[in-house]
């Protein structure tokens, strides 16, 4: 059904960040909002800057006439080209407000609107607060009362209770027509899709729990695949909820759907290393013939010291457990883990180096993922690395240097291990790893090929041909 999209522009603004490959996942916080916004009368316009080379001249032109500013931004490199975002709009249009959401601005919402260039900070979840403040704004209205804000007034910040949180399963479907699907089109053809929102779990490191775990019904993730692959052309698929493998009946009915469907689709996806043991053979055999490719874990640690202090609640050997069944059914073993955490120990590092020996052993074909420790704010680890020497920036201009590298020799910022431990941990971590290379530059030089890569890649534009 035609809607009227009379009442105004909203531009939706996606920035870059440091260190991002080719390729990129679709602007998700914007497919979900974009849609609410139509429903309330207004156009969205998404320019997303990492698939947009001329971004800044589009944002210049879009916000000539633009209602208000969404920026959304993780916490670190990205922040850079959300500022200069605000800055090219407020340049074009002065009266344009800038609406800050995201994880960084809902975990410090006070410093965020420190920044000049921020007016409101939406905390949370976007989809129903985006189109009650871009309402106010186009009825002339106050909007200092509505809830799940923080604002400015007279360089006064007030922070609104936060609004009660929503389901996922709305009934309005993703904005996939308000992006160019081929900027997103990787030459393995995979498509990123949620069927679940937040975590269940409480990982001291992670943002996600302050997320309200929330999934889709089975009928939404139907049609959204279905359409991913049918309509958009796509042939595999991630599956980006924060842990997949949480209710076996829900995993393993979207199983059968993928094989009774025809769709003939690899997928992978993300899992806890203790859930994947309650799946029998039969189970493991059918997730098999339903696709599935590459399962994704977040191990973190062989330490069981670190991985209690994680709250976890893993065992080094249930990871070895999973490494083993995933080499029985031929399933890709992709390991995570976290180094350089606050409090961690010289022997806690040879723990996990061992612990990897022993996946490797067990599975030849693991793939392992190194990550150096990033302090999330408002997570319990972020407030142990500041107890133990970790001096944060203070403003949104602070975060943007910040790296994300996990190569130690591109990180000065570990000051919550005391120097003369961390020396000996990078020593240590170097004579194991060597020069650390990111799997997607492990891609770039054929030394990793990617389980999707066998499958045919085919653009609209080619099949209609």
């Amino acid at each position: 059904m035609r809607r009227d999209l009379n009442k105004g522009k909203v531009v939706l603004f996606y920035p870059s960040y440091e260190g991002m490959g080719k390729y990129h996942w679709f602007p998700f916080p914007y497919l979900y909002i974009g849609p609410f916004l139509e429903k309330a009368g207004f156009k969205a316009i998404i320019i997303d800057a990492r698939v947009e080379p001329d971004w800044k001249n589009k944002l210049a032109k879009a916000a000539k006439d633009a209602l208000c500013l969404g920026i959304t931004a993780m916490t670190g490199s990205d922040i850079r080209d959300a500022l200069e975002a605000i800055r090219i709009c407020k340049g074009m249009n002065p009266e344009v407000l800038a609406i800050w959401g995201g994880p960084h601005a809902t975990a410090l919402p006070a410093e965020t609107l420190q920044s000049a260039c921020v007016d409101i900070v939406a905390l949370g979840q976007g989809e129903y607060v985006m189109p009650e403040i871009a309402g106010r704004i186009y009825s002339n209205k106050d909007y200092t009362d509505i809830s799940g804000i923080a604002y400015k007034r007279n360089q006064t910040i007030y922070q609104n209770t936060k609004a009660d949180p929503r389901p996922f399963d709305y009934d309005l479907f993703p904005g996939f027509h308000l992006i160019n699907i081929e900027k997103y089109r990787s030459p393995n053809n995979v498509a990123s899709v949620f069927t679940a929102r937040g975590c269940p779990f409480r990982c001291t490191f992670c943002t996600a729990p302050d997320n309200n775990y929330s999934e889709k019904k089975f009928e939404q993730v139907k049609n959204e695949i279905l359409f991913i692959v049918n309509k958009l052309g796509f042939k595999n698929i991630f599956i980006q909820d924060g842990t997949y493998f949480i209710k076996k009946e829900r995993v393993m009915d979207i199983a059968r759907f993928f094989i009774t469907s025809g769709l003939n689709i690899k997928w992978k996806a993300k899992a806890r290393v203790s859930s994947l043991l309650d799946y029998s053979k039969e189970e493991m055999i059918l997730l098999k013939e339903s696709g599935l490719a590459s399962l994704f874990f977040g191990v973190e640690s062989g330490s069981e010291h670190v991985l209690e202090r994680m709250r976890k609640h893993t065992k080094p050997e249930q990871a070895e457990r999973c490494a083993q069944i995933c080499h029985e059914f031929g399933i890709e073993f992709y390991a995570s883990f976290m180094f350089a955490t606050p409090s961690e120990t010289i022997n806690d590092l040879k723990d996990t180096i061992n612990h990897i020996r022993r996946l490797k052993k067990i599975n030849p074909g693991s793939v392992i993922q190194n990550c150096i420790y990033l302090p999330l704010p408002s997570t319990p680890m972020y407030k142990e690395a500041c107890a133990n020497g970790y001096t944060s920036p203070n403003s949104l201009e602070g975060w943007t240097g910040r790296s994300i590298s996990s190569r130690f020799e591109e990180r000065d910022d570990i000051t919550w291990i005391p120097s003369n431990i961390l020396s000996e941990y990078i020593k240590t971590y170097n004579e194991e790893f060597g020069v650390y290379k990111h799997l997607f530059e492990r891609e770039l030089e054929g030394s990793y090929k990617p389980v999707f890569d066998n499958m045919t890649c085919i653009s609209r534009s080619e099949e209609n041909k």
